[in-house]
């Protein structure tokens, strides 16, 4: 059954809570909130990639990291939608840190199209 045909919250046992900036609601009992704004929508075929921008965030406090201030993701655990196989999946452990990763292979890269090293 459609979405539009239910009370998805109240079917979930979830409580909607006022968002800053986008006119849909969070979910409070989610530690990890980001509001989104559509810029456009793409279609392939029979999908539809949606690209949007994130205006605002919201974490629990709780879930932040007391010393460095921030969010902590393995307290939050997050769920992630794999749309091709229908299934859901936390997120699993850090693989490297954002731009660093990115570094160390500029770092590897030879100049010619491959990578050198070892």
């Amino acid at each position: 059954m459609s979405g539009r045909k239910r009370q998805e919250f109240q079917d979930c046992g979830f409580t909607a809570a006022a968002a800053c900036v986008v006119k849909v609601p969070l979910v409070e009992e989610c530690p990890f909130n980001l509001e989104c704004k559509v810029l456009r929508n793409v279609e392939f075929g029979d999908w539809v990639v949606v690209f949007g921008e994130i205006v605002e965030t919201h974490v629990d406090v709780e879930k932040l990291d007391p010393q460095t201030g921030k969010i902590d993701m393995q307290e939050i655990d997050p769920l992630v939608y794999c749309a091709t196989v229908r299934e859901y999946w936390n997120l699993g452990s850090r693989l490297g840190f954002a731009f660093s990763a990115g570094k160390e292979l500029a770092e590897k890269y030879d100049g010619t199209g491959g990578f050198g090293g070892p």
